[in-house]
């Protein structure tokens, strides 16, 4: 390499020998540069064609995992249809057992009524008649969408259910809104004759299971709760599925009640409506 200055006259020897040896080592333009270049080059090319191999090899596995999953919901939604499929058959042989039974019921209805004497006959009709007459009271459509609501109150052999009963009736805004349903059990003949002395004020329903309830010999002492667990069993259904009513006070006949006794749950009654965990 020739350096031409002016003032090269100047410098030392040692330093001019340093400025050589730092152009040469800095100088690109020889063989030793084209070599650092192409070099440079080729690991800029190895680094993009790695880093290109590691986006398809990603993206490979991303549809490898798509292709799982979608194999795995096609087999859960075969699973579901055979599920469905296999539920809708048994309701259709459900509905054909049901069919059965209730002509075989009706049949047996029809030879048990041939059967009844007169007396009987009478009371049947005159339950059905009770029967839809409460019906039509619970299916009825009061002003301004109120809720018609039953009142059921137990009872046994307390003769002072009148008590209980007259109070009902004073503080009750409307008989057609709140319908009083008596249900006794055990049979009390006084107990029975002070509840129909009400007349059309209430209905007076009986429950008629009077039978001993088989009970463990260590439970002997809850006898009295078994019995009226059965009676509570039977009234609720009665008022709920026979007689089709959608919200049920219950009253236990030795209760004394407040004049607001209604107001309150006509005031929570929209609360019941709207929250689901009540």
């Amino acid at each position: 390499m020739v350096i031409e200055s002016r003032y090269l006259s100047n410098f030392q020897r040692i330093a001019l020998a340093s400025v050589v040896i730092i152009c040469d080592i800095i100088d690109f333009g020889g063989r030793g540069g084209e070599e650092l270049r192409m070099s440079g080059k080729n690991a800029s090319n190895q680094a993009m064609t790695s880093l290109a191999r590691k986006k398809e090899s990603r993206v490979e596995e991303h549809l490898n995992q798509l292709e799982t999953k979608l194999k795995e919901q096609f087999s859960d939604n075969d699973q579901l249809i055979k599920d469905i499929k296999l539920t809708i058959q048994e309701h259709q042989s459900a509905l054909k057992a049901a069919a059965a039974n209730a002509e075989s019921n009706q049949s047996i209805n029809d030879n048990y009524e041939g059967e009844l004497s007169d007396e009987e006959k009478w009371k049947k009709e005159k339950e059905d008649e009770e029967v839809r007459h409460i019906r039509a009271i619970s299916e009825n459509k009061l002003p301004g969408g109120a809720p018609v609501i039953a009142v059921l109150v137990f009872a046994c052999n307390r003769v002072t259910v009148s008590r209980c009963l007259d109070q009902l009736i004073k503080n009750r805004p409307s008989q057609a809104q709140f319908p009083i349903i008596v249900s006794q059990d055990c049979a009390h003949k006084p107990t029975a004759e002070v509840i129909a002395s009400y007349g059309e004020q209430l209905f007076h329903i009986e429950q008629p299971d009077l039978s001993e309830i088989v009970i463990p010999p260590k439970e002997k002492k809850f006898k009295g709760y078994y019995k009226i667990s059965r009676h509570y069993g039977w009234a609720l259904n009665q008022t709920l599925f026979k007689y089709n009513f959608d919200t049920v006070i219950i009253v236990e006949d030795d209760l004394d009640l407040s004049t607001d006794f209604f107001e309150y749950f006509l005031g929570t009654y929209p609360l019941l409506q709207k929250d689901p965990t009540l």
